[in-house]
C-alpha cells in the first residue's frame, strides 16, 4: 500500500471487488492487489507469486469506517530481512579445559649474581683410629680397614694376623702396636697387603711373611713400607706396578723369590734398607719402570745407604726400557751380575738426583760388577768395583761413560767392550778429565773389542795381570793424561785395530802426554795390520820393544806438525829384559812401516827422542828392510847396538 488507509472488502460478486472505506479515510489512494483464478479471492500485495494476476483501483470518498473483517491466513514466510546490527556481548560463558603446553621460548638473558653465601664449616682431617688385636677373636685387619671408605683411617694391629688385606681407598696407615706385629698371608696365591690405587697409605713395623706378593702396590697405589721385615713371599717380596709407586725405608727383605720389584711403568725407591738372599733378583725395574736407591723420592742430597747381597741371579737388574739411580749402595756377592742395565734401559751408577754424588761398593759378585747390556747406555761414576768373578764393568753393544772409579781385583779385565759398544773412560760428557784408577786385574786393564770405541783420558791403568789397554778389531782414542804402567803383558796391544793419540777436540782435558812405562812386554805393540797414529807420548822402562809393529803394521810418528807443535815422543830406556832382538827403541817386523816427518831446519828441540835402549835405535826384521826415507834420526842417540838398522833412511 502506498499510503495508511483503512479498507475493508465487502464483497467479490463475478470478479468484481468491492471496497469500502472505512470512516477515517481521507484521501484517494491507488490500490494493488493479486487474484489468483477467475473466481479466487484477491489479497493485498504489492508482489504477485505465479498464477496471480495483478489488479489495481483508486480509493476515494470515505463513509464510517466497518468493522473490522476475520483475519485472513498468515502468507507465506517472506524472504529473510537483512541482517540487523550486532546484539550487546552476553555474559562470558565457563571456562574451557588447558590447551596442551606450547615449546618453550627462547632462554631470556642471564640475571645478576646473587650474593656469596656464608661460608661452610671447615673439613675434618681427623684420622679415625681402630685397633686390632688378631689373638681376640672376630678381629681381623681387614674389618679395620673397611671401617669407613673416606678420610684419614688409622689401624694399630697387635699379635699374628693370618689374612690377604686389599685396601682400595686412600689414607690408610696401617702400624704395630706392641711388641710386634705379624701378618701372615692365608692364600699363598694372593698378595698379603695388596694396595689396589690406594693412595697416601703407609705401612710400617709389621713383619709380612708368604703369599705370592708380601706386599703389593698396584693400578696407581702410591705410598710407603717402612721399618719392615718382609720374607716368604713366592713371587716378591715388594712390588710397585702399573703406574704406582712405593717407598721402602729401613727394612729387611729377604728370602723371597725376588726381593722388590717396580714394573709396568710404576717407580720403587729404597733407602736405608738391606736386600738379600732371595732366589732371584734382589731389586728389579723392569718395562719401562724406574729404581732409585740410596737417595729418597724427594732427591734430597742425602745418602740413604742400601745393602743388596747374596742374592740368586743379579743384585740390581734394570730392564726393558727402565732406568735407575743408584748410590750408596754396597752390592756382593750376588750369584751374577752386581748391577745389570739390559735392553734399552739406561742409568747412573753413584750419582744421583740434585748433584749428590755418593759412591757404590760393587764387590764379590759372580760374573760381572756392573753390566750394561744391548742398546742400554749408563754413568758409572766415583764407584768402587773389585773382586769380581768377570770383569769388573762390561759393555757389550751399549754405551757408557766411566769416571772417577776406582776397578782392582776382578778376576776378567778392568773394563771390557765388545760387540760395537761405545765408551768414554775418564771423560766426562762434559768433555773433561775425570780419570779412573785400574789395578790388579786378572786380564787386561782394558779391553776394546770386536767393533767397539774408546776415548780414554787420566786414567791410571796399573799392575794388570794382561795388557794395560787391549785394542782388538776395534778403535781406541788417547787423548792425554793415561799412564799404563806395570802391566804383565804390553802397556798398549792392538790386533787389526786403529789408535789415535792426541788431544784433538777434548779441549776440557789437559794437554798432557800418555804415558806407557815399565810393562813386562813392549810400550805399544802392534800386530796383523794394526795401525798408531801418536803425537805426544812418553814410553819408557818397558821390558822389551818401546814400540814393536808385526805383521804389516804401520806407527805414524805425529812429529813436526803445525797445528800440534808441542808434540814430543820420548822413547827411552826400553828392552830393560835385555833379551836379545826384543831389546829395541822401535822394532819393524814382517813388513810393517814407520813413518814420520823430517825435522825442518833449524827446528829446535827435536820433537823425537829415541835413546838409552840396550838395542837399536829402531831396528827392521825379516822382510823389513826399509821404513821411511824422511824419518828425523837426529834424536836417535845412545843406544846401545846403535841408531837404525834399516834400509830407507
Amino acid at each position: 500500500m502506498r499510503s495508511v488507509k483503512r479498507w475493508v472488502i465487502a464483497g467479490v460478486v463475478l470478479g468484481t471487488v468491492c471496497l469500502v472505506e472505512t470512516a477515517d479515510a481521507q484521501t484517494s489512494t491507488v490500490i494493488q492487489a493479486c487474484k489468483s483464478g477467475p473466481r479466487g479471492l484477491a489479497r493485498f500485495s504489492d508482489t504477485c507469486v505465479s498464477g496471480e494476476t495483478p489488479i489495481q483501483w483508486n480509493s476515494s470518498g470515505g463513509g464510517a469506517q466497518g468493522p473490522a473483517g476475520p483475519q485472513g491466513p498468515a502468507g507465506p514466510a517472506g524472504p529473510a530481512g537483512a541482517t540487523g546490527p550486532a546484539g550487546p556481548a552476553g555474559p562470558a560463558g565457563p571456562q574451557g579445559p588447558t590447551g596442551a603446553t606450547g615449546p618453550a621460548g627462547p632462554a631470556g638473558p642471564q640475571g645478576l649474581q646473587g650474593p656469596q653465601g656464608p661460608a661452610g664449616g671447615g673439613a675434618d682431617f681427623t684420622p679415625v683410629t681402630v685397633n686390632v688385636d688378631c689373638a681376640q677373636s672376630g678381629q681381623t685387619l681387614q674389618a679395620a680397614v673397611n671401617t669407613q671408605s673416606i678420610g684419614p683411617l688409622i689401624v694399630n694391629v697387635a699379635g699374628t694376623c693370618i689374612e690377604n688385606v686389599t685396601v682400595a681407598r686412600d689414607n690408610v696407615r696401617i702400624q704395630r702396636s706392641g711388641a710386634t706385629a705379624t701378618l701372615t698371608g692365608a692364600n699363598s696365591n694372593n698378595a698379603v697387603i695388596a694396595l689396589d690405587g690406594a693412595r697416601y697409605f703407609v705401612v710400617t713395623g709389621l713383619t709380612i711373611t708368604g703369599g705370592s706378593f708380601g706386599l703389593s702396590a698396584t693400578r696407581g697405589a702410591m705410598g710407603t713400607l717402612t721399618n719392615c721385615d718382609v720374607s716368604g713371599a713366592t713371587n716378591t717380596g715388594a712390588i710397585a706396578s702399573y703406574g704406582s709407586t712405593l717407598e721402602i725405608d729401613n727394612c729387611v727383605i729377604h728370602d723371597n723369590n725376588r726381593g722388590a720389584t717396580a714394573a709396568n711403568d710404576a717407580s720403587l725407591i729404597v733407602t736405608n734398607s738391606t736386600v738379600r738372599n732371595n732366589a732371584n733378583e734382589g731389586l728389579l725395574a723392569v718395562r719401562t719402570s724406574y729404581l732409585r736407591v740410596g737417595q729418597d723420592r724427594g732427591g734430597n742430597a742425602v745418602a740413604q745407604p742400601v745393602t743388596v747381597n747374596n742374592n740368586g741371579t743379579q743384585g740390581i737388574s734394570i730392564v726393558d726400557s727402565s732406568s735407575a739411580n743408584i748410590v750408596a749402595a754396597n752390592v756382593h756377592h750376588n750369584t751374577s751380575n752386581g748391577i745389570l742395565f739390559q735392553r734399552g734401559s739406561a742409568g747412573t751408577v753413584g750419582t744421583g738426583s740434585n748433584g749428590l754424588v755418593a759412591a757404590n761398593t760393587i764387590h764379590d759378585n759372580g760374573t760381572q760388577g756392573v753390566n750394561v747390556y744391548k742398546d742400554s747406555a749408563a754413568l758409572i761414576q766415583g764407584n768402587t768395583i773389585s773382586t769380581n768373578t768377570s770383569a769388573g764393568v762390561n759393555v757389550t753393544a751399549a754405551a757408557a761413560t766411566i769416571v772417577g772409579n776406582t776397578i782392582e781385583g776382578n778376576g776378567a779385565r778392568g773394563i771390557s767392550l765388545s760387540e760395537s759398544a761405545s765408551a768414554r773412560i775418564g771423560v766426562t760428557d762434559a768433555a773433561t778429565q775425570s780419570g779412573n784408577t785400574i789395578l790388579n786385574n786378572t786380564n787386561d786393564g782394558i779391553g776394546v773389542f770386536n767393533g767397539a770405541t774408546a776415548v780414554l783420558a787420566g786414567n791410571t791403568v796399573r799392575s794388570n795381570t794382561g795388557n794395560g789397554l787391549n785394542i782388538g778389531r776395534a778403535t781406541a782414542r788417547l787423548v792425554g793424561g793415561n799412564t799404563f804402567e806395570l802391566n804383565g803383558s804390553n802397556g798398549i796391544s792392538m790386533d787389526q785395530s786403529r789408535l789415535f793419540q792426541g788431544t784433538g777436540d777434548f779441549s776440557g782435558v789437559p794437554a798432557v802426554a800418555d804415558v806407557s812405562q815399565n810393562n813386562t812386554r813392549a810400550g805399544l805393540f802392534l800386530f796383523n795390520t794394526a795401525s798408531a797414529d801418536v803425537g805426544r807420548m812418553n814410553i819408557t822402562g818397558n821390558g822389551r820393544q818401546g814400540i814393536d809393529a808385526e805383521l804389516n803394521s804401520s806407527v805414524f810418528l805425529r812429529v813436526y806438525d803445525a797445528t800440534a807443535p808441542t808434540n814430543l815422543i820420548n822413547i827411552t830406556n826400553n828392552g830393560a829384559a835385555n833379551v836379545a832382538n826384543n831389546n829395541d827403541g822401535i822394532s819393524l817386523v814382517t813388513a810393517s812401516v814407520l813413518l814420520s816427518l823430517q825435522k825442518p831446519n833449524g827446528a829446535t828441540p827435536g820433537q823425537l827422542i829415541i835413546t838409552g835402549q840396550p838395542g837399536w835405535g829402531v831396528n827392521c826384521f825379516g822382510t823389513t828392510n826399509k821404513a821411511a826415507a824422511s824419518l828425523d834420526t837426529t834424536g836417535i842417540a845412545s843406544n846401545t847396538a846403535g841408531a837404525v838398522q834399516c834400509g830407507g833412511f
